[in-house]
């Protein structure tokens, strides 16, 4: 494993979200209504609370950092769904999965106003549960719990391919051609995940998995850097095994790169990484060409208590850490904290119940 020199120096740097180039597209639509989200900002996608369907997406205006609630209820006339889990802007359009209402929700990322409901259904007509998305070349890639992955074409809007995976996908990241899928095994949680100990490597070129790489077990986020190096974070059995993150090599070799680690996120060659516990909040930043490590975490003034999503925006370095009002409450409205890129507080903004995901929009 390489070794990492510490300073105590702040987060800068910039971030994660992936550009989304337009295949079907290359002009945005002009959004339609009083109620156009044409200005920047971004989205996000809370949970809500499982069975309730309660999800629902919120949008924060740039620079004032101003919050909308309920977007999606206000332009459509019903409800998002059950268990908001990500969104991502491609082009024109906004991509929601929602998980328990097995639908990914495609909007007019200017309107909010739906266009149309991408159901996954497998042979038999089951549902088969949407999770995470990554973008590539005109097509968004969804991991599905059931064991699939599929590959929604931007143009038509439909569900083109599926490839079989391990059992209960969950993030995605693309390189060099591939598309590497986190197998968490996450519903075989009371066998110690004993399945959930594998990354799958898809070739795009025609849409096959090629070989599954041993990692640590409950294979969790994926990110890529510029190098072709893959990051996989597993989040342990909860019990005696920890946290990790593990180093994919472009020869598919493994190597431990962290330890203690909740989320992450990868841009422009710094791997952030976020940990809550009893002792406070811990962030890191490797800087993965030269060594550099950012120790300790930098944020000033008050924290998020149980944080449940993390990203930055990459035009300004900005730190955004969604969160539950505390360890204990997963009914009540969260909140989003938004940092600059010195550690201080911007702004403390009431979200939807467990914000989620975010999606920038400039």
């Amino acid at each position: 494993m390489r070794y990492f020199k510490y300073l105590s120096l702040f987060f800068t740097g910039l971030v994660f979200f992936s550009s989304c180039e337009d295949e079907e597209n290359g002009a945005d639509n002009n959004g339609k209504g009083a109620d156009s989200y044409s200005r920047s900002g971004v989205y996000v996608v809370n949970n809500g609370v499982w069975g309730n369907n309660n999800a629902s997406l919120s949008f924060i205006s740039f620079p004032d950092f101003t919050i909308d609630n309920d977007v999606f209820s206000a332009a459509n006339g019903r409800m998002l769904g059950d268990v908001g889990q990500d969104v991502l802007v491609y082009g024109s359009k906004l991509y929601v999965v929602v998980n328990q209402s097995n639908v990914i929700e495609v909007v007019d990322k200017l309107t909010c106003e739906s266009i149309t409901s991408i159901v996954p259904l497998n042979e038999a007509k089951e549902p088969q549960l949407p999770r995470f998305m990554v973008s590539q070349g005109g097509k968004v890639f969804v991991s599905l719990y059931d064991g699939h992955v599929a590959m929604i074409d931007t143009a038509t809007l439909k569900i083109e391919k599926q490839v079989a995976v391990g059992p209960n996908p969950e993030g995605l990241a693309v390189s060099n051609g591939f598309l590497y899928v986190a197998n968490s095994d996450g519903l075989n949680w009371g066998n110690g995940y004993a399945n959930g100990k594998s990354v799958s490597k898809i070739s795009l070129a025609d849409f096959t998995e090629v070989k599954r790489i041993d990692v640590a077990v409950n294979p969790y986020l994926v990110e890529a850097d510029a190098e072709g190096n893959v990051y996989v974070l597993s989040k342990g059995d909860y019990a005696e095994i920890g946290s990790s993150v593990q180093k994919i090599s472009v020869t598919d070799e493994v190597e431990l790169f962290a330890e203690n680690v909740s989320l992450m996120r990868l841009n422009n060659g710094v791997l952030y990484t976020l940990d809550g516990s009893d002792n406070g909040l811990s962030c890191m930043a490797y800087d993965l060409k030269s060594g550099v490590v950012a120790d300790s975490c930098f944020l000033k003034g008050e924290k998020p208590a149980n944080p449940s999503s993390f990203d930055v925006d990459e035009a300004n370095g900005d730190l955004y850490i969604g969160s539950y009002v505390s360890g204990v409450d997963y009914t009540s409205a969260g909140f989003v904290f938004i940092y600059g890129a010195d550690g201080a507080l911007k702004a403390k903004l009431e979200a939807g119940v467990g914000p989620y995901a975010f999606a920038f929009m400039r």
